[in-house]
């Protein structure tokens, strides 16, 4: 794969907007999950996606709503908190 298609694979080339849809491996891959825990979220229902298939086939392409992943994943962020006065005489070493 050459750097101009690796570009179009996570960027539309004519735009310069993020995909919207993305494939099961490159929303993983880009995200940082693995592909099961992004099937776990499908089928509990907490993204979206779009399954592609022509009439009668029982394959097809199932595509990964970009914004409702990145949607998920926020909900999920953490404050940072700096250690407590507490905290940091336990983490001290005895030298310090």
């Amino acid at each position: 794969m050459n750097a101009a298609s690796q570009t179009s694979a996570t960027v539309q080339s004519h735009t310069m907007e993020p995909l919207r849809w993305l494939r099961v491996e490159e929303a993983a891959r880009t995200r940082g999950i693995s592909r099961s825990l992004l099937y776990e979220f499908l089928r509990d229902g907490k993204i979206k996606s779009s399954l592609l298939r022509k009439k009668g086939n029982v394959r097809g392409i199932r595509l990964i709503s970009a914004e409702s992943l990145d949607a998920y994943i926020e909900s999920h962020v953490l404050p940072w908190h700096p250690p407590t006065s507490e905290m940091a005489s336990v983490t001290k070493s005895p030298d310090g």
